[in-house]
């Protein structure tokens, strides 16, 4: 199977997560992306009856919103920690490849996954 998904910019890894007392935990801007992913999941693809099970690649084009200097590698977390919550796949531990590409900027900026089920 393959999934072609287009999903908001998603936050950078040092936005992600928070710590306080003593622990490490998901932050504001990280819930409100993984809102949003759930969101678009459930309007606007076709129904995944049962989350995929196999191993996966997964390629990741990815347009910042702005010039800024940005890692490319700093928003993989949060894509497949929201496509995990969404019910897209069951753990992101299937991942066997994953690759990202930077794609010139946009307003708002976005990313675009594609998911290839092995």
């Amino acid at each position: 199977m393959i999934l072609i998904l287009s999903l908001p910019y998603p936050p950078a890894a040092n936005v992600y997560y928070r710590t306080g007392k003593g622990r490490m935990y998901l932050s504001q801007a990280g819930r409100r992306y993984k809102e949003k992913v759930a969101e678009l999941i459930s309007t606007h693809c076709p129904p995944i009856e049962n989350a995929l099970q196999g191993r996966l690649s997964v390629f990741m084009g990815v347009s910042a919103p702005s010039a800024r200097h940005r890692d490319i590698d700093s928003h993989a977390k949060a894509v497949l920690d929201a496509l995990q919550d969404a019910g897209v796949f069951d753990d992101d531990e299937q991942v066997e490849m994953l690759m990202a590409v930077r794609l010139p900027k946009a307003k708002g900026g976005y990313c675009n996954v594609v998911i290839i089920e092995e």
